[in-house]
């Protein structure tokens, strides 16, 4: 699914006023169960409403799969996801061909996943930065609840650390420069479940605990350089509770749930302190502090949940020190909430809610059946006295924290929710399967008091770059937005936005004045966007501008998108000859949830971009060797003519462009279209007659419209300028929906 970020919009402006985000732990999310570790924080104070129509600040498409927690700190919301390339290694069979092994007939992946972290504006939702950590086959399957990325990443507030598990872990500055990785090594899961547990930070250490079928373990690493300090094994199966890490009795403890003990150890040296038995198998909860005591617990194969004084030492597996049990009703995947003394926590997997007074283990109420949730992954989380529980099919529960059930609100979202949520300041970020959602109360501000908000304007601006030609490098574009009232005044409403790329010889500025004059109808509802190649082209095969022109690209995106007169939403990118190679290229890289609508101008696919197979990516060297899969939900059009005399409709190489051993050659028009098309998730034969025609032009349309070719008849490398503002606003207005 193309990642897409959608705002909500009203007849009246929404407040997207400066917002001053804390730098504390206790005004972010950046663990993965918050502050305190136990679900709560005590600064937050997020809406009790919502619904896919009410109180969405943003809604952003994550593409690839991962149920790990937004991880919030400051302006910035960190996801990890895993994105299948589809390129497959045929010395692995298909899925499909391989023998059962395990219960669940968990089969291994035989295609390259990219593991990756996206970086989102908190404001906004657009994407920031991306990094893809690493590219391998995962060496085991996971269930089909479970992924490749549902380790949380957790941060300082300088640094990110992000655990795929056995595809390695890697440490960014939170502006996505990469500091240092480590390769743990493969753990073999019994089952094939999949991986899961996330690293925990304090102090100047990392821990993660690695619990499977095969040598398990527990390992701090320097948070600096990601070295060893202390490793330690562990008799342990199948477990995915994430540590918590607590100082009390004069020493920092890692506190770890599993199957065979609960156990202590010192953060200093790795050895145990304590240790106690009694969990059930599978442990999945994370314990939780309260005062003295930790609590942990249990829900598959049965249900525990035990409470152990943090001033113990050594085996007290039975003993009277323990300060509870209770043997009803615990989680399985879910981890409790503790909030100022009273447990909350489901049953299993299941919409039951059950909870205790955390000091005695004494039931305060339940079993009570949540009727509009079924069944419960993710973790509730509290704040500001009310508590959250978000079912797997998009209901949530909002109750008051009280010793009885005191239902607040039930809301919706049209999505399933597997990850557990993240609150920060008046936000709620909950992660769907296809969507993370930022939710907070949207206040009304009348016009008058808009004179404050920043807006883009006409006028020069630019973007500075390095690469080998040359060093701080600003490159131009040009704005032009519409005066939509009688004073003359731009409108006061958001705009979307139409980049326009020259082609091979031309000019930003010159695109600008044609464009302007002869297409009013397009100027006269888009902020009009006109980007200057260097030396008037674009980095493609063999052209002699080496510049990083997606980046440029993607840059100016990201910056116009902070303007309040700006749809952040709804940009589309058009180019003609050369510069609609370029689109091409973006439609092939990109990954900005901005860009909507790809209309590519006389270019069809090059065989360097297309090989018959695969899509490439440029690289760094302009070698197109690197395979890549665009993210689909995008929307194209091409446009060739049948005469054009440099890049032939009908395919093959030209007979002018060059290319790095003799001529560029392309792809037939209809055929790159159809291409894009199967690409996009098309899963018919290709069309060989035209579903509409207008004048000399014959459309061929894909997926109800959003991937079209149009031909045009008796005409040369011009074509572009055959089809009309109409038909690129018909076109254009399929993409706004």
């Amino acid at each position: 699914m193309m990642l897409r970020t959608f705002l909500q919009c009203g007849l009246v402006c929404l407040l997207f006023q400066a917002m001053v985000f804390g730098e504390s732990v206790e005004e972010n999310w950046h663990q993965w169960r918050g502050p305190e570790a136990s679900g709560v924080s005590r600064t937050a104070d997020p809406p009790t409403k919502w619904s896919e129509e009410e109180n969405i600040r943003w809604k952003v498409a994550i593409d690839g799969r991962g149920t790990s927690t937004p991880i919030i700190w400051n302006n910035k919301v960190f996801v990890l996801t895993a994105i299948d390339t589809g390129v497959k290694d045929t010395s692995i069979p298909d899925p499909k061909d391989q023998p059962k092994t395990n219960f669940f007939d968990i089969k291994r992946p035989n295609s390259q996943h990219d593991f990756v972290v996206i970086c989102l504006d908190r404001k906004t939702g657009v994407e920031l930065w991306r990094q893809v950590s690493t590219t391998k086959i995962p060496h085991e399957g996971a269930h089909q609840d479970n992924d490749f990325a549902p380790a949380s990443p957790t941060t300082d507030g300088k640094r990110l650390y992000c655990w795929f598990g056995s595809a390695g872990i890697f440490c960014y500055d939170l502006n996505g420069q990469k500091i240092w990785e480590r390769d743990l090594g493969q753990v073999k899961v019994g089952s094939s479940l999949g991986e899961g547990c996330s690293p925990v930070l304090y102090g100047d250490k990392l821990v993660i605990v690695r619990d499977h079928s095969g040598k398990s373990s527990i390992e701090a690493l320097n948070k600096e350089t990601g070295e060893t300090v202390w490793r330690k094994e562990r008799d342990e199966g199948n477990a995915w509770a994430t540590p918590l890490i607590i100082e009390h009795s004069g020493r920092t403890q890692v506190i770890t749930s599993a199957s065979g003990f609960i156990r202590s150890y010192d953060l200093d040296n790795g050895e145990i302190i304590w240790k106690c038995s009694g969990l059930t198998g599978n442990a999945t909860p994370c314990p939780v502090v309260d005062g003295d005591y930790v609590i942990c617990m249990s829900g598959y194969q049965g249900y525990t949940a035990i409470a152990v004084p943090l001033n113990s030492t050594g085996d007290i597996s039975g003993s009277e020190e323990i300060r509870w049990r209770a043997d009803r009703g615990t989680p399985y995947i879910p981890s409790p909430i503790l909030y100022d003394g009273l447990l909350y926590f489901n049953q299993s997997n299941q919409g039951i809610l059950r909870s205790l007074d955390s000091m005695t283990g004494k039931l305060l109420f339940g079993p009570q059946r949540l009727d509009s949730l079924s069944n419960i992954y993710a973790s509730p989380v509290g704040a500001d006295g009310r508590i959250y529980f978000v079912g797997r099919n998009g209901k949530a529960l909002v109750l008051n924290r009280s010793q009885q059930f005191d239902p607040i609100i039930t809301n919706s979202l049209e999505d399933r929710f597997d990850a557990s949520p993240a609150l920060a300041g008046k936000q709620l970020f909950l992660r769907g399967a296809k969507y993370l959602y930022c939710i907070e109360e949207q206040k009304l501000i009348s016009r008058e008091s808009r004179q404050d908000i920043r807006k883009i304007t006409t006028g020069e601006y630019s973007i500075t770059q390095s690469w080998s030609q040359e060093q701080n490098f600003k490159r131009p574009y040009y704005v032009h937005v519409p005066k939509l009232n009688e004073s003359g005044e731009s409108s006061p409403r958001k705009l979307p936005v139409f980049l326009f790329l020259h082609g091979n010889g031309g000019n930003a500025k010159g695109a600008m004045r044609v464009f302007v004059k002869n297409r009013k109808a397009l100027a006269s509802r888009y902020v009009m966007v006109f980007a200057q190649g260097y030396r008037e082209s674009w980095n493609i095969v063999s052209e002699r501008s080496k510049a990083d022109d997606v980046g440029f690209i993607e840059d100016i995106v990201r910056n116009l998108a902070k303007y309040e007169n700006v749809d952040a939403n709804n940009f589309s990118v058009m180019g003609a000859s050369n510069g609609a190679a370029l689109v091409n290229q973006l439609a092939i890289e990109c990954r900005l949830p901005n860009i909507r609508n790809y209309i590519s101008g006389v270019s069809p696919l090059s065989v360097w971009q297309f090989d018959g197979e695969h899509f490439k990516a440029k690289g760094e060297d302009n070698n197109y060797h690197k395979v890549s899969n665009p993210l689909t939900g995008k929307r194209l059009l091409n446009i060739s003519g049948t005469d054009d005399k440099l890049v032939p409709y009908h395919g093959g190489p030209s007979k002018v462009i060059p290319a790095k051993e003799g001529k560029l050659a392309f792809v037939a028009a209809e055929e790159s279209t159809f291409f894009w098309a199967k690409q996009m998730e098309y899963k018919g034969e290709q069309l060989t007659t035209p579903t509409s025609t207008h004048g000399n032009m014959e459309f061929f349309s894909y997926l109800n419209g959003d991937v079209v070719h149009c031909k045009v008849n008796n005409v040369g490398h011009g074509a572009t300028h055959e089809i009309s503002d109409e038909l690129l606003l018909e076109f254009l207005k399929g993409g706004s929906q």
